[in-house]
C-alpha cells in the first residue's frame, strides 16, 4: 500500500475522530442549555462521573478503543474482524437491564 493509499484509507476514521473532538470541545466550552459558558468545576471528577453515569463512562471507553482499532486496521491495511452478532444482542440486553435496574429501589445507586 502506497503512502497516498494509506492516507486515503485513514481519512474516514480521522475525520470521525476530529468531529468527536470538536463536539466534545464545544460541550466543554459552551453550556448547551444556554448558560454563560463553562460548566461548574466538576470536570475531571471520575468518581462523580462513575457514580452518576456509569454506563456512559464505560461506553465512552469502549467507543475510543473501537475507534483506535478501526484506525489501526485501516492504517495497516489489515481487515478488521466483524463484530459477532452476540455482542450486539448482549449490548442491547445490558442497556435495557441497566435502565430497568437503575429505576428499582436496589439499583438507586446507579441513578444520577
Amino acid at each position: 500500500m502506497t503512502v497516498r493509499q494509506r492516507a486515503g484509507a485513514v481519512t474516514e476514521p480521522l475525520l470521525i475522530g476530529l468531529g468527536a473532538a470538536v463536539a466534545a470541545g464545544y460541550v466543554v466550552a459552551v453550556d448547551p442549555d444556554g448558560g454563560a459558558g463553562l460548566y461548574p468545576a466538576c470536570r475531571g471528577d471520575l468518581a462523580g462521573a462513575l457514580s452518576s453515569n456509569l454506563l456512559v463512562v464505560v461506553l465512552l471507553v469502549l467507543a475510543v478503543l473501537g475507534w483506535i482499532r478501526w484506525l489501526l486496521a485501516r492504517a495497516t491495511d489489515r481487515p478488521g474482524r466483524a463484530v459477532p452478532l452476540w455482542v450486539y444482542w448482549s449490548s442491547a440486553v445490558a442497556l435495557v437491564g441497566f435502565g430497568v435496574v437503575r429505576n428499582l429501589p436496589f439499583g438507586a445507586w446507579l441513578s444520577p
